[in-house]
């Protein structure tokens, strides 16, 4: 018997102006339609909230969700993953560790998006 494949989900989970249920939702949506497909999926939205409730802070759920991500061979990038610092380092992270990209963000989409914004902001050396 073949093992199934884990898939992180990535999407934005804080900061101004996101919704957290709302990105849950779409997330759990999302990971409805891989488990079908034969995937195992993990949401860190719903660890996020968990964290949130008991105090955690946003750059200490990031750390711990970096390292999560290290387990799964594959990843899945919701829309507008990128306008987020959190899923910009999600990306970058699965990328330089070899992720398997599944859904409509591919690698080379996510390897442009990427290039692209670091090409859009100048460097300013003091």
């Amino acid at each position: 018997m073949q093992a199934r494949k884990r898939v992180y989900i990535i999407g934005s989970m804080t900061g101004e102006g996101i919704d957290l249920a709302a990105e849950t939702e779409k997330a759990c949506q999302v990971a409805a339609e891989l488990f079908r497909q034969g995937y195992r999926v993990f949401i860190p939205h719903e660890h996020a909230r968990s964290m949130r409730k008991y105090g955690w802070t946003e750059e200490q759920y990031m750390r711990n969700d970096l390292h999560l991500l290290r387990a799964f061979e594959c990843v899945y990038c919701l829309p507008g993953w990128e306008r987020k610092a959190g899923g910009r380092t999600e990306v970058a992270t699965a990328m330089r560790d070899g992720k398997t990209f599944v859904g409509p963000v591919t690698r080379g989409v996510a390897e442009r998006t990427l290039r692209d914004m670091c090409a859009a902001r100048p460097v300013v050396l003091d």
